[in-house]
């Protein structure tokens, strides 16, 4: 199976440590990423002072987290801390 390349983008926003394992939460319960930016946008989860940092935090840690199998999404949502800050 080929794996998608994870972005190393840090200067947008370092690790997203807090906002990853809420998005996977996220994810887990509506099953679609366009989804999870949907409501992350509209709710201002990120609680950035613009839309446009929001949207470019929210493909940042969308296009990180898309990467994770479904196994390592788990993970990230239940393990310890230091599981999952490995993971990202």
């Amino acid at each position: 199976m080929k794996k998608e390349w994870y972005s190393m983008a840090f200067t947008t926003g370092g690790l997203f440590y807090r906002e990853s394992v809420a998005f996977a939460i996220l994810f887990v319960e509506l099953n679609d990423w366009n989804k999870v930016r949907d409501k992350v946008l509209s709710v201002n989860i990120l609680q950035s002072r613009t839309l446009n940092s929001s949207k470019r935090q929210c493909r940042e840690i969308i296009s990180r987290l898309k990467t994770l199998d479904p196994k390592e999404l788990d993970l990230l949502i239940s393990g310890s801390t230091q599981e999952q800050k490995y993971l990202l």
